[in-house]
């Protein structure tokens, strides 16, 4: 087992007082340190949270602090009744003690303005179609609602969240019946979903799915909306069950409104866009007697050196290495 320290960002809009002090905020929960790096913006969006953590590899020891930071920020975003949401992870350092030649994992990354999608004509008149047939019908389909807020999400479990719930509203409630597992008697009935309605829709995009892939996504379901645990190998799930989910919904307003135009696109257009690039970087520490060199390559440094394409050596001092052949060797 190594050791590592792992910096995540956490969106959140948060500053401390400890900036004009010098003295970061510094926590212990359970075997963890945990330290807060805030930014010197006037009005941030993000900062940076580190905890070290031991693993078989960085990977292994991400999925123990990123589950340990979640828990951290839940106190932290109840204290100050703000929100504080666990992004991504920009750095990863393995404790090198005593070498000048040290490796680290990063993220960077820089918010962009997109190119807009442009209003024409037959998508206007698609748009109007679809206020109609509502209209007629008297009764607003919410599964509509639920997909636009689906666009919005910034994250898998919002994504996830807005998607499942205009998928429902599309299968529409009935009432379940139910009965006792020991005597049989019948027990009060309640209106949701059906189980195998969820997963005859499901079928009608997705026919290879098995009984077995559709108890997953159920499962899924089941703990987002009553609170089981979030954690790193829960939100791959989510990566992986959210896409499909979202291709049912849109499937099934096609085929329920049936529009002339309708733009066909991999992502929904957000108004913010984060570029970003990941890499494994070697660099020479100014303080090799450190376990953790801190003087590692900025966002503005690794950004510039894959701008310019084709390069590994940044004019900056340190080179862009595999990050395939780091994961290999179980750094």
């Amino acid at each position: 087992m190594s050791k590592y320290l792992l910096g995540y960002r956490v969106d959140a809009a948060l500053k401390a007082h400890s900036l004009k002090s010098g003295q970061p905020y510094r926590f212990t929960f359970k075997k963890h340190h945990i330290e807060l790096a805030f930014s010197n913006e006037e009005n941030p969006t993000s900062f940076r949270l580190f905890i070290d953590a031991e693993g078989n590899g960085f990977q292994d020891a991400n999925t123990e602090a990123n589950e340990t930071a979640s828990e951290f920020l839940d106190a932290l975003s109840f204290i100050m009744k703000s929100s504080s949401f666990l992004m991504m992870l920009v750095v990863a350092l393995k404790d090198e003690s005593g070498k000048s030649k040290r490796s680290v994992f990063r993220y960077a990354s820089k918010d962009s303005l997109p190119e807009p999608l442009y209003l024409q004509d037959d998508s206007a008149k698609a748009v109007q179609e679809i206020l109609f047939k509502t209209e007629a019908e008297g009764n607003y389909d919410l599964s509509l609602r639920w997909l636009r807020y689906s666009y919005w999400a910034r994250t898998w479990t919002e994504q996830f969240i807005n998607q499942w719930l205009a998928f429902e509203r599309l299968i529409g409630e009935k009432q379940i019946e139910r009965e006792c597992p020991n005597c049989h008697e019948k027990l009060p009935s309640y209106p949701s979903i059906d189980k195998d309605d969820a997963y005859a829709l499901i079928q009608k995009y997705y026919p290879d799915m098995e009984r077995k892939t559709f108890e997953e996504v159920w499962k899924a379901r089941q703990r987002m909306f009553h609170g089981g645990k979030v954690d790193t190998n829960f939100m791959k799930t989510l990566a992986q069950l959210s896409p499909k989910i979202g291709e049912v919904v849109e499937g099934e307003l096609v085929n329920k409104y049936q529009p002339q135009k309708r733009l066909s696109i991999p992502h929904p257009r957000k108004v913010v866009k984060e570029r970003g690039v990941e890499g494994f970087y070697e660099f020479t520490t100014e303080n090799p007697a450190a376990p953790f060199a801190m003087d590692f390559p900025t966002d503005e440094q690794v950004l510039e050196l894959h701008e310019q394409q084709g390069d590994v050596y940044s004019k900056d001092g340190f080179q862009l290495i595999s990050l395939d052949e780091k994961i290999k060797e179980g750094w």
